[in-house]
């Protein structure tokens, strides 16, 4: 009986001798517990003693004489010590029904129960390395294939390399700190490793560095990072699931400033409001020049006709008709009753790029603005329609940042007075230093300050925004295709902006990075996949019985896609797949 115990699991095998050597007569092995993992290693074998002892009873209770093979010699002396634990005295009573001999082994000769207490996991470079052996013997093939190898091997048979040399027959590149495998350029040599290195479960799709340096832990070749950068850029996994950690793309370009007030208007809404007086949301109206604004109460459900006669009450009636309105692309901006209205006045209307706010970022400003102050003044006005004529005069009563004045100040050349101010006017009339200038040169000035100021702050928000921004450019073409004919969508088709476009990389090396991994053919409602290469066979235990597995390369598919398929899997698949299954048999059983 072979025993042997790790830190995670015991084995053991049973073996008999009858006349022609040791025959295994069965196998074993067991997961410890979470208590037993606490035991010493002195513990952990002499447990993995009695346990097979008493699941081996059948066969070695009764027996003349039984052997027992440890690689920890202190077991020999458990039956001759002095003091015992409790523990060891309980494992003493089993063993005096045994005529049992402890002998020492070493732990290279203990092979079978060394493998059998060891975690499969950590066992995986084992049949790995064994199935890249075919790899090895196509690489050490290749080098009397490329011009460059054979330059390299001569100048090792010549004694005059600084860096190269042979390692078991093998092409090595030796430095300080590493030894690196040299991988000539035949093939698909180079490529199969990039893909184990990036593509695979283990590498994790990394980017160019980490793979890099991945990969040059053991493998090297000339000009290896650009190749691994091409490669990494071309590939469709990361380009479609990461996140960029780029810059955005494209430089802030600002709208030009209005020449006149109430010329440009921009509008939005402030929807889903709590109820109240039967308005569930808010028209937003801002002059773009003097930044005045205009609320009105409405609901979700506004129609294109009711943000006509809102846009009509409070800016048509008051300022005149605007050159330009700037929306969104909401429904009321895009009916055709709103594009007959603006175009009937002549109006010229702007919508905003689809998923980008940003186009019309005042608009935006204001409607933050309004529900911050309609949110701190909730608690003390619970009605917000009620107090929403406040908020609209508080805001256009307040200096805005960018024009450095007043809405107020900007339409009526001077600041409207207020509860605290309507008193103190007279102190404005006796001050002798403010100049006597009518009301329109005063409004003028007043006009002509806020533009020169809105140039500033345009070109100051130009400035933090390109800090977080790249200048790109993209190659002006022409598809070639032509049109059939207008369709009718009949579903909502998605759209999103343009900001989430990214280049398509082909790359001209690794040309299967820019091919899509094939569809199935569908045969009978299945998917079926057609068989490249069948590379090794495998037989896995069942229940009581074994199933053959083939390893399969599928056609069109990297090696890290390749799977164990059952042989069942396959008996329908032609008779190439059958040929092919028959040569991987065949080697095999020699």
């Amino acid at each position: 009986m072979y025993t042997d115990a790790s830190d995670f699991a015991f084995g053991g095998v049973l073996m008999q001798d009858q006349g022609q050597g040791l025959r295994p007569v069965a196998y074993s092995s067991k997961k410890l517990s979470e208590a037993e993992r606490k035991y010493t290693i002195y513990e952990k074998e002499a447990l993995s003693q009695i346990h097979h002892l008493q699941l081996w009873r059948c066969y070695l209770q009764g027996a003349p004489r039984s052997t027992a093979y440890t690689d920890n010699a202190v077991l020999k002396n458990l039956q001759t010590q002095p003091r015992l634990s409790p523990r060891q005295a309980r494992w003493m009573l089993v063993l005096q029904e045994y005529n049992l001999y402890v002998e020492y082994i070493a732990g290279k000769a203990n092979v079978v129960a060394d493998a059998l207490s060891r975690r499969p996991d950590l066992a995986m470079t084992v049949v790995i390395a064994h199935q890249d052996s075919e790899w090895l013997l196509e690489l050490k093939e290749s080098y009397e294939k490329n011009d460059d190898a054979k330059k390299i091997i001569k100048l090792i048979q010549n004694g005059t390399s600084r860096d190269y040399a042979f390692d078991h027959g093998y092409i090595v590149r030796r430095t300080p700190t590493r030894t690196q495998l040299y991988i000539p350029d035949v093939g698909t040599l180079r490529h199969d490793l990039l893909i184990e290195h990036h593509d695979s479960l283990l590498a994790g799709h990394f980017g160019a560095a980490k793979t890099g340096v991945l990969l040059s832990r053991h493998y090297y070749w000339p000009q290896q990072l650009r190749d691994v950068r091409e490669f990494v850029q071309a590939c469709q996994e990361c380009g479609n699931s990461k996140s960029s950690n780029q810059k955005k793309p494209g430089l802030l370009k600002s709208l030009p400033i209005p020449k006149r007030r109430f010329e440009v208007i921009t509008m939005d809404f402030v929807t889903k409001l709590p109820e109240a007086d039967g308005f569930t949301a808010i028209m937003i109206m801002v002059d773009k020049l003097t930044k005045r604004v205009f609320l009105a109460p409405t609901t979700d459900a506004v129609t294109a006709e009711e943000a006509a006669t809102m846009f009509f009450e409070h800016v048509v009636r008051n300022q005149g008709v605007p050159s330009i309105i700037i929306s969104d692309r909401g429904t009321q901006f895009t009916s055709v009753f709103w594009k007959s209205m603006v175009a009937q006045l002549g109006i010229k209307h702007k919508l905003s790029t689809a998923y980008h706010p940003q186009t019309d970022g005042q608009s935006e400003i204001t409607v933050r603005i309004v529900i911050d102050l309609l949110r701190a003044l909730h608690y003390q006005y619970k009605n917000w329609v009620k107090i929403l004529p406040a908020v609209e005069f508080a805001i256009n009563n307040s200096v805005n940042a960018s024009t450095g004045k007043t809405p107020f100040f900007l339409c009526y050349g001077e600041e409207v007075p207020t509860p605290t101010s309507i008193n103190l006017q007279f102190l404005a009339r006796n001050n002798p230093n403010q100049p006597s200038v009518d009301f329109a040169e005063r409004t003028q000035v007043a006009v002509q300050q806020a533009q020169r100021a809105l140039v500033k702050a345009q070109q100051r928000q130009k400035t933090y925004a390109d800090k977080n921004r790249r200048y790109l450019t993209f190659e002006r073409f022409k598809l070639p295709c032509s049109v059939a004919g207008n369709v009718e969508a009949q579903t909502r088709v998605p759209v999103f902006h343009i900001e989430k476009l990214k280049p398509f990389v082909v790359s001209t090396k690794f040309t299967s990075r820019s091919d899509r991994r094939p569809p199935p053919d569908l045969e009978q409602g299945s998917d079926v996949y057609n068989v490249e290469k069948i590379l090794n066979r495998r037989s896995t235990r069942r229940g009581r019985g074994w199933r053959i597995e083939y390893y399969i390369k599928w056609e069109g598919y990297p090696m890290c896609d390749s799977t164990w398929e059952p042989k069942t899997n396959l008996q329908d698949a032609g008779t190439e797949v059958q040929r092919m299954m028959q040569e991987v048999d065949l080697q095999h059983n020699t």
